[in-house]
This record gives structure tokens, sequence and C-alpha cells, in this order.
């Protein structure tokens, strides 16, 4: 007998192991990844200083797009694997790391490297070799210039300068300015493009200052600031530097109680927080030193559209810090060299690797307009003939150390090099940039708030909710804020007048709203499942690229806590994507395939958890019950036919009966956690209900022998198929 009962116990083991095994491992449908190892992977080399802060950030972005990728099958069900080469910021070892990587003819493609040098050093050996590689950091138009092999996703030094000057000029508003600049290679191309371009547009250049990165820091700051309190400053002061000295600059502004607007180049902005470590105050007062200052980036996530909004969730969830520009940058030149490598079609492996580059360089050359370009959380991404992207910049302006968006944006439209005398005017008026070439229009920023949120009893069967809430909209110049059409209301919910109204450099507009929104609840995980409760609206006019929202959640008042009876409420998130119409727009070309409009959606939702306690136990409690009568049958004498026949139909009868007035409450029309449940009493019961009897039918016969057997092993394996089954349940649930 103990030998019998240890060969059921085994085989039960077994059957359950086989189970598990069949939900856990990857290749199962019900947990879809990506089968690797049937073709060759492909190697990406990361080169820069990975250790310092700079090279960190790049890896987080990379690496984020390294799962992302693998995630979906790889390329063409190649797995995507890096190799690090560290250069120290240093030539040298640059150079030696790029003679490494073509003897080992083993990468498809760098991504780096992070600095001017580095990337110059090495690029020429990438070039001798034919290695394509794609900066996103270094900004010398040296790296790219004369190397074929050699792309970047981020515009040159004197784009930027350009930019800057054009902003100040045509949308600020400022007709002279002072500069500050570092001696380096990289402040003096900003400083000496800066001027040229503000010359020629009329703008005056009062005094230019030199900050030698090799002198005394502290004197050079003391000097300078001394003599820019007593010289005719001009309308605002331009850092082209980098952010120790301006660090070093800004503070000392703010101590010697100099006045005067402040915007800084790129490579000023890129770690300025870091290197104000140093200074207590700014960090005992938030904004102390920083408040107020504008600056130039690449990147700005809160006003990107909904993948720049989807990567920033996934960053955050990922390494728990909100994406720097570097790590967004780095993230989408990843991505445009996977679209190279996809489009390529490329063999694989040592014995085509240069085939493979060669088409890989080609494919990128091919992304040459804003009709080939890659799409990217930056923006569109192609290259002009050198391999460099030619699009705008954000403009950010700090308060209490949050980048802001400053009021008005500029971005790259599909029409450039044609200027017409409609063109002139906007030109003139701040409304468009003409850029080498490039036109940027101007997108207004509207900062929106909501607060003051109550919210009423979901209505699960109709999907709704009524809420109340305030709205703020703090803008410059004229906003048809009574334009703005909520996306999910039941019926359309109207603004009314404001019951605050404030007008200054900013007017301030508050509404109370209360309306009734639909939900888009996801009942997958009931009744264990949270869910949001959303306001959305868009301008019904003006579409994305003319006016973009950005959440407004600074100086916000306090909200008093929500409540939603049966559920505890989490966290209240505002955030800005992208709402997509389709219109023909009365163009005749559109009538067979509508063309598709982008508004700016502003979305307020309140994250809700149902109170889960007595409501999960009394569905369970039950379930429970019915799992553990049926248990009761392999207890139950062999010669007992009537209650082995009555108890499996009577569970089946109230398992049915009790899921069906569940769905009275709702009906999600997909499976739901509640189900998985329910179905584990039904596939116990069809596996238990026919053993029972066949036992009953073996007594009848007299083999008894089998019939311990039989009860034995079914008393056995019940709870380990319950077990397992119970496993791969929240398994599944995460």
């Amino acid at each position: 007998m103990k030998k019998t009962l240890l060969w059921v116990l085994a085989v039960t083991l077994l059957i359950n192991t086989a189970v598990c095994l069949l939900f856990f491992l990857p290749s199962h449908p019900l947990i879809p990844m990506p089968e690797f190892g049937k073709r060759r992977v492909i190697y990406i080399g990361v080169a820069g200083p990975l250790t310092d802060h700079g090279g960190a950030a790049m890896l987080r972005g990379i690496e984020l797009y390294r799962d992302k990728i693998n995630r979906e099958g790889g390329v063409d069900g190649r797995k995507i694997e890096l190799l690090f080469f560290d250069d120290k910021d240093k030539a040298e070892i640059a150079e030696s790391n790029a003679a490494e990587i073509a003897d080992e003819n083993k990468v498809m493609f760098i991504l780096g490297h992070y600095r001017d040098d580095t990337s110059v050093a090495a690029g020429k050996i990438y070039k001798r070799e034919g290695i394509p590689a794609i900066t996103a950091s270094a900004t010398a138009e040296s790296v790219t210039y004369g190397n074929e092999w050699y792309f970047r996703v981020i515009p040159v030094n004197a784009m930027e300068a350009e930019f800057a000057a054009n902003y100040i000029y045509r949308s600020m508003k400022k007709k002279s300015a002072s500069i500050i600049f570092s001696t380096d290679s990289y402040g003096q191309a900003i400083a000496g493009n800066f001027e040229k371009t503000a010359k020629s547009l009329g703008m005056e250049i009062k005094k230019k200052w030199a900050y030698d990165r090799k002198g005394n820091p502290d004197e050079q700051a003391k000097s300078i600031v001394a003599e820019f309190q007593s010289a005719d400053k001009g309308d605002i002061l331009f850092l082209a530097t980098h952010s120790p000295e301006g660090a070093k600059l800004i503070t000392e502004l703010k101590d010697s109680k100099t006045d005067c607007p402040v915007i800084g180049s790129y490579a000023f902005a890129r770690t300025f927080f870091n290197a104000m470590k140093n200074y207590p105050r700014e960090w005992s007062e938030p904004g102390y030193y920083s408040d107020g200052i504008y600056f130039f980036t690449p990147f700005m996530a809160d006003i990107g559209g909904i993948e720049t909004y989807r990567f920033k969730q996934e960053f955050i969830k990922t390494w728990h810090e909100p994406p720097s520009d570097i790590s967004a940058c780095y993230y989408d030149a990843f991505h445009v060299a996977v679209q190279a490598i996809k489009k390529a079609g490329i063999h694989g492996g040592a014995d085509h690797i240069r085939e493979d580059r060669r088409k890989i360089r080609e494919i990128l050359a091919g992304f040459y307009s804003k009709d080939t370009a890659v799409s990217g959380i930056t923006g569109p991404v192609y290259f002009d003939g050198n391999g460099d992207v030619r699009k705008h910049y954000a403009v950010g302006r700090w308060w209490k150390q949050k980048a802001i968006p400053a009021l008005s944006q500029y971005q790259q439209t599909a029409d450039t090099g044609t200027v017409n005398e409609t063109a002139v005017k906007q030109i003139l008026d701040g409304d468009i940039l003409l850029i080498k070439d490039t036109v940027m229009n101007k997108i207004r920023i509207v900062y929106a708030a909501i607060y003051n949120i109550k919210v009423g009893i979901p209505d699960i069967k109709h999907s709704e909710c009524e809420t109340e809430f305030d709205i703020r909209f703090r803008y410059a110049g004229i906003f048809d804020d009574a334009n703005i059409e909520f996306t999910n209301a039941v019926s359309p919910v109207s603004l009314g007048k404001p019951v605050k109204e404030e007008s200054g450099r900013l007017t301030v507009r508050i509404y109370h709203v209360k309306g009734k929104f639909r939900l888009d609840f996801d009942f997958r995980d009931y009744p264990f499942d949270s869910q949001v409760i959303p306001v959305r609206f868009r301008h019904a006019a003006m579409t994305d690229d003319r006016m973009i929202y950005f959440p407004d959640t600074l100086d916000i008042p306090q909200s008093p806590d929500i409540a939603v009876p049966g559920w505890d409420v989490g966290d209240v998130s505002l955030y800005q994507d992208v709402a997509v119409k389709d219109s023909n727009l009365g163009n005749p070309k559109f009538f067979d395939s509508p063309h598709r409009i982008n508004y700016s959606q502003f979305n307020a939702e309140v994250e809700i958890l149902r109170q889960g306690n007595f409501f999960v136990a009394a569905y369970f409690f039950q379930i429970a019950a019915m799992l553990i009568l049926l248990y009761g049958i392999y207890f139950i004498r062999p010669d007992r036919l009537l209650p082995r026949v009555i108890i499996p139909m009577v569970i089946l009868t109230f398992g049915v009966c009790t899921r069906l007035i569940s769905l009275i409450e709702f009906s999600a029309g997909y499976m739901v956690s509640l189900d998985y449940a329910f179905f584990t009493v039904y596939i116990l019961i069809i596996l238990s209900a026919p053993l029972s009897l066949y036992i009953c039918r073996l007594h009848q016969k007299g083999q008894d022998r089998k019939v311990k057997f039989l009860t034995y092993s079914g008393r056995i394996a019940y709870p380990c198929v319950l077990l397992a089954m119970g496993t791969v349940f929240f398994y599944l649930r995460g």
C-alpha cells in the first residue's frame, strides 16, 4: 500500500509540474514571449563614459528600448544584445575601443559616443572600417562632417545657436542681449553663431565675456558678474556655457542681486541641477537660484504626444525617476537604428557583416525628409546630407526646480524652404521661424489643471460616473476657452462663466464643472481590480500643431480628500496626450482615406481600488464551499451512488447560478478573474464526477483494490491540481 501511495503521489506531482510548466514556459501562448535562438543575435555597441552621470543617462534610455524591442520579438526574430565600451570620456580610449570593435567584427551598429572629441576620434575608425554609428549627445559639426558613416539625432551647435537667436528675438521680443560663453569649442561655436544670427535679425549684442574653463571658477564668476553689473546689459543674458560654469554664474548673479532675464544653452541646462549640488540654499529653498531661468533642450516629456507619455511612464516604472533629455535622445537613436536594420533586410553573421552594415547606412541616409522620417519621442527624425538632424528645440523655464515649458514653442512643418508673402509676415510676427531652410510654426502652450474633484458612485452597468471639479487655465494673449470639448462626457458639458478671473502677464480663468463622464473600466482583474475615473478634454478647433496643454501641477490649491463609496482612492494623475479624429477636411483627395487630425488632449484620472475585503470574501466563500464539498465525494463510501451523483450536479448548478447573478451587476464581454475561479470549480467537477462514478462501478464489480487505489489517488490529486491552478491564476495576475 505504501508503495502504491508513493507511486500515485509521484504521478500526481509529475502531472502538476507539467501543468505549471505549460503556463510558465515562455513559449506558452498564455504568456507570449519572443522565441530567440533559432536565428543569430544582433549585437549593438554602446560607447561612452558609461560610469559617469551622462553615461548612466545614456544607458537608461538604451536599455529601456532594448528590453522593449526584445519583448516584441527582436528584429525579425533576432534578439538584440548590447556590447559596452567605456571610453571614460577620453579620445585615446575611444579610439582604442573603436579599433577593438573593428577587430572583433561583431557589432552591427554603434550608439555613441557622448562627447564631441571622443566621437571624432572613434569616427575616423568607423569611417575606415564601414561601421554605422549614431550619437544623441555630441553636437559639434566635426563629428559627422565628411563622415558618411556617422549620424546624429540631436541638432548641431549652429542649429541650436540660430534657433536660440531667433527665439529670443522673434518670440521673446528681445532687441538686445549680452553673452557669456565657455572658451571650449562648444561655447565658442554657440556664441559665434548666436552673435552672427542675432546681428542678421537686427538684435544688438551689447557685451561678450569669455569664461575660461581652465581658470579659477570663483574668481572668473565674480569678475564677469561685477563687469556685467556696471555694463549696458541689454534685454537678456544668454549663457553659452556648460552646467558647472553656468551654476557658478547663476549663483553669483543672484547673490549680487543682479536683476536680468537669463536664458541658457542646452549644455548649460543638461546637468544644471547636478552642478547645483554644492549650493545648499538651492535645496533648502527649492528654486532660490534657479527660479525663472529659461533654457533650451531637445526634449520635454510633458508637451510630447501619446508615445512620449507612454515612454515617460515606462521609464519611471523601470528607473523610478523621470527621463532626462539624454535618456530620451538615446532611446530615439536606438529606435532609428532598429528601424534601419529592419528595412535593410540583413543576413546576419560575421560572413555578411560588412554588407549588412553598408545596407544599414544606406537606409539611414534614405531617411532624408519628413515623409521618410522615423517617428520618435523627440519628434520626427530625418537626416540632411551630413547625417545631421534638423529639428526644433523645446524652450523651458525652471520654477521650484521643475521644468515648465515656455508659453511659446516651435515645431518643424512638412513645408520647408518656401517663403511666400504670407510667410514673411508670419516670420516678422514670430508665428513661424525659418532656420536653415527648415520652417517651424509656433505652438501655444496653455497651462491647465483640474482639482477639487468630487466623484459620485460609479455606474458600472452604464459605464459612467458623475464628477464635479474646478478647472483652471493660465495663458498669454487670447485663448478661446469656451470652445472646450469634453471628449468622454456622456452629454455635452459647457464651461459656463468663470467663477474667477485674473489678468496680468498671464490670464487666469477658473471654472466649476459638473457632469457625467464615460468610464473605460477594465474588469480583467475583477474583483481585485483598480480602475480610473477620467475627465478628458480638448480644444474643438485648435490642433496640436497650434496649441498644446501642459499639466499645471504647480501652485494649485490643496484639494480635499476624494471619497468614492465602495472604493479606496489612490493617486490623481494629470497628463497631456493626443486625441485623434478622422476627417477628410472637405478635400477630395482624402474622400477614400480620411485624414487624421491630432488634438492636444488634457487628462485627469482618479485611481480607485475596489474595497474587496467583504466583497471578495462573499464570492470566494461560496467558491471555497463548493470546492470543499466537491472534495468530500472522495470520502463518501463507494456504495453511495446517489450522493456521488447529486453533489457534483448541485455544485455545478449553484456555480452557474452564482456567476449569472454576478453578471447582473456588469457584463465585461471578456474573461475576468472571477471567471477563472468558477472555471476551476467546473474543471474539477469534470475530473471528479466521472472518477467518482467509476469508483462506484468498480465497487459493484467487487474490485476493491482498484477502488482504494483510485480513492486515495483522488484525495491526493485533487488538492494538488487545485494548488497548481491557483498558482497559475495568481502568477498570471502578477
